[in-house]
Order: C-alpha cells, then sequence, then structure tokens
C-alpha cells in the first residue's frame, strides 16, 4: 500500500475508483448491464468477472432468502419466480 509523503494518506488510482463505482453499485441493486455502460466495457463479461464483487450484505441478503425457502417460508420473492415458471 502507497501513502502519500506530503499528506500521509492513501494514494488512489483511477483505477481503483472504478472498481470502487462498480463494486458501490453492484451492492445498490443495480444491473450489471448498466454498471457495464457506466464503465465503458464493450464486453459484458469483463464487467461481470472483474468488477462485480458482492459485499457481505448481498450474500447475506441471498443466503437469508434461500433460507427462508428451505424452511417453508412463505411470500419470498425467489418463491414466487419459481412458482411463476412451474
Amino acid at each position: 500500500m502507497e501513502y502519500s509523503i506530503t499528506t500521509n494518506l492513501k494514494i488512489i488510482r483511477f483505477h481503483d475508483l472504478r472498481h470502487s463505482l462498480a463494486s458501490l453499485l453492484l451492492a445498490r441493486g443495480i444491473p450489471l448491464k448498466e454498471i457495464q455502460a457506466w464503465l465503458g466495457h464493450s464486453n459484458f463479461n469483463t464487467t461481470a468477472n472483474i468488477y462485480a464483487h458482492l459485499d457481505t450484505n448481498v450474500k447475506q441478503k441471498s443466503a437469508n432468502v434461500l433460507s427462508n425457502i428451505l424452511n417453508g417460508q412463505k411470500n419470498t420473492n425467489l418463491r414466487k419466480c419459481i412458482s411463476l415458471r412451474s
């Protein structure tokens, strides 16, 4: 980690800001396709593979939904999606 000699703050590269933007937008539920447009990637896989890091809150939310389904709780969004497909 590199720090500025004059301010003693961590040096942040432009790439770091792009990565933070993508991660924060994804964590707030913005679709990857929109994040791709923000970042200017011509290939969707670039966005999905490199910048689409889920934070622990998103992982916890999806784990809770799955747990609710497996425990038989009704009215979960995922259960609604599954019942619509059946």
